[in-house]
Order: C-alpha cells, then structure tokens, then sequence
C-alpha cells in the first residue's frame, strides 16, 4: 500500500521541483559548442549548492 504524502511532504517536494526547473534554465545558458558536461555539471552543482540544497549525481 502507497503511504500518502503530508502536506510538508509535498511542500518539500514542491520546492525542490522548483529549484530542479531554476537550476535547468540557469544551465542552459552555458550549452554550446566546446562546453564539457563536466563543466556543466560543475556549474549545476555550485547552483544547487548556492541555494541551500544538497546535488545529488545522476
């Protein structure tokens, strides 16, 4: 049986989606020819971190 969601549950959940969609568009920036995705991933990483939250590797 699935365990329903408390509303903290989903304001977490909410907050972090957002913070995916920032840090997705803050990255895009930087996409082009010669860019490494290392260096993307760097910058994503530093994004996350600036913003209080904790990158996990994909």
């Amino acid at each position: 049986m699935a365990k329903l969601k408390s509303a903290v549950d989903i304001i977490k959940m909410r907050e972090a989606g957002q913070l995916a969609a920032q840090t997705l568009r803050y990255v895009e920036k930087f996409i082009r020819a010669g860019v490494s995705t290392e260096e993307l991933d760097c910058r994503a990483h530093d994004f996350i971190v600036k913003h209080g939250a904790i990158p996990t590797p994909l």
